[in-house]
Formats: structure tokens, C-alpha cells, sequence
């Protein structure tokens, strides 16, 4: 009788991991949804060099050895907006790093608030749950809300960025979302106007966000 006990035991234990084995199976294998609809919270950081000149094809900013580039680190805390027909809208509020360039001697590190929104299109592909968004380059303003470049009245920014397209990935339930800086196949991205006539400014930034439904 205890060796039967024993045995219907194991064999119970053995039925519950294939069990939890099956469901995370299953949960796996469900297609990410192929729209979204409601609002995320998202936070994360990204690493930024922007090259006033632009960057040679080996990745070195023009003119690097007379300062024209500088790096910078921001932390974000923004909202996502999905609706069903592909669009959406972002806002949020970034703490800028900017760092100490050792070729121009007389620049200082500052940091410093900034406030943005812009409109984005964006696509799911359901089957790998990668979720690509790119923003509407006309719609993206901005404004220091903090730092030395903080003005009276306060100057609103309209820049265009381009190509800005950001690629990550969705949960099967579509309550998470990853988006990756850096890996886009585009390239640096032009900054438009440009800072100066010396040629495009161009940016590169590596980092990530995570978004979570609210």
C-alpha cells in the first residue's frame, strides 16, 4: 500500500509540472496582438553622442578634434497613448546629462529638465511580437523646463529628427512593450535644423524603455 501511495504521488507530481509545463507552452505560443488600445507609463534611459557635423561612415564625429560632438545621458518618464487604427501620441519629461567634452576645454557638464510630445504611427507583427513606432517628425516639440538654457519667455522647440524609428518588443497580452534605442538598421538619425553650417547634425542613442498598461 505505501509503495502504491509513493507511486500515485510521483506520478501526480510528474502530472503537474507537464501541466505548468504545457500552460507556459501555450503562453508562449500566443500571437501578440496586432493593435493597441490604451495608455502606458514608461521609463528609461538612453546614452546619446550628437555629432554637430555629422559622423564619418567609420563612426566618428566631423571635426571631432575641434569639439564638435557631445554626449549625453537621459532618463525618461513618459506616457504612451495606443489607439486601435495604428496611431498614437507620447509625452513625457526628460532629465538631460549633458557631459563634459575634453576638446573644448571651457564647456562645463549641466543637466536639466526637458518637456516633449509628438504623434507616432506604429505596426505589430503578431507572430514575433515585434512592434516598430515611428514618430511623426513634424509633430515632435520641446522645451527646458530647468538648466542653463531654460529661457524667459520660454522657447518652444520644433525639431525634426529623421528617420526616428524605434523597434522593440510586445507581450502576448500587450499589458508590456520594450522599446530598444540603437538597434534600428537606419542609422544615425539627421537632427534638423541642423547646429551649425559646418554639415547635418546626426545622432546616435543606445537604451531602452519599458512601458506598462495602466
Amino acid at each position: 500500500m505505501q509503495g502504491n501511495i509513493k507511486k500515485l504521488t510521483l506520478l501526480t507530481i510528474i502530472s503537474v509540472i507537464a501541466l505548468f509545463i504545457l500552460s507556459a507552452t501555450l503562453a508562449a505560443a500566443q500571437p501578440a496582438p496586432r493593435f493597441l488600445h490604451g495608455r502606458y507609463a514608461a521609463s528609461g534611459v538612453e546614452s546619446c553622442v550628437t555629432a554637430i557635423c555629422g559622423f564619418a561612415p567609420n563612426g566618428v564625429p566631423l571635426y571631432a578634434i575641434d569639439g564638435a560632438w557631445f554626449d549625453s545621458t537621459n532618463i525618461h518618464q513618459d506616457y504612451f497613448t495606443f489607439e486601435h487604427n495604428g496611431t498614437g501620441t507620447a509625452s513625457g519629461t526628460l532629465l538631460a546629462n549633458i557631459g563634459y567634452n575634453p576638446t573644448m576645454p571651457t564647456t562645463t557638464p549641466s543637466v536639466g529638465l526637458i518637456t516633449y510630445s509628438y504623434s507616432f504611427t506604429y505596426t505589430i507583427n503578431p507572430f514575433t511580437g515585434t512592434i516598430t513606432i515611428t514618430l511623426n517628425s513634424a509633430s515632435f516639440i520641446w522645451q527646458w523646463t530647468t538648466g542653463q538654457y531654460v529661457t524667459t519667455p520660454a522657447t518652444i522647440y520644433s525639431t525634426t529628427t529623421s528617420p526616428l524609428i524605434t523597434v522593440g518588443t510586445i507581450s502576448s497580452d500587450g499589458s508590456r512593450i520594450v522599446l530598444n534605442f540603437g538597434v534600428e538598421p537606419t542609422g544615425p538619425r539627421n537632427v534638423i535644423p541642423s547646429f551649425s553650417l559646418c554639415g547635418e547634425t546626426q545622432q546616435v542613442c543606445a537604451g531602452s524603455l519599458v512601458l506598462t498598461l495602466q
